[in-house]
């Protein structure tokens, strides 16, 4: 774990975030949304089941459009490269929205318990990278 960082999981996949966030109940709830926010940022993701794994440009869970706003805001995505996330097949993506917002996400799905999570980050770069190589299933 890297210094100054807290452990996540959701039992199919683990993440660390920064020690001084915690659990924000405004977009965290029972059906596997949960977002982890403090000083500098925030980090959110959905945690729900299919069994076949995910391709570039499909629908994205509606909590996306919540996660980080008080409404739902549209977004785009953009990207859509494969990445190494330990155990899971799963793709990078950059969020953008208007008025400048901007965010890293990474949609990555375990094959062996067909689980997937779609993990957006929205922090500086030195913070982003952190959650991102952390994040294993």
């Amino acid at each position: 774990m890297p210094h100054g960082y807290s452990a996540s999981t959701d039992g199919y996949f683990a993440f660390a975030f920064p020690s001084s966030w915690a659990t924000n109940n405004i977009y965290s709830d029972d059906t596997g949304d949960n977002d982890l926010s403090g000083p500098g940022g925030w980090v959110a993701e959905h945690v729900g089941v299919r069994d076949t794994a995910p391709v570039v440009g499909e629908s994205q869970p509606k909590s996306l459009q919540y996660f980080g706003m008080p409404a739902a805001t549209p977004y785009t995505l953009t990207g859509g490269s494969p990445v190494s996330v330990p155990g899971a097949v799963a793709y990078r993506y950059t969020m953008t929205r208007p008025g400048g917002f901007r965010a890293a996400v990474i949609d990555a799905w375990r094959p062996t318990v067909d689980a997937e999570v779609w993990l957006v980050v929205q922090s500086d770069a030195a913070t982003t990278d952190t959650i991102l190589a952390s994040l294993n299933s």
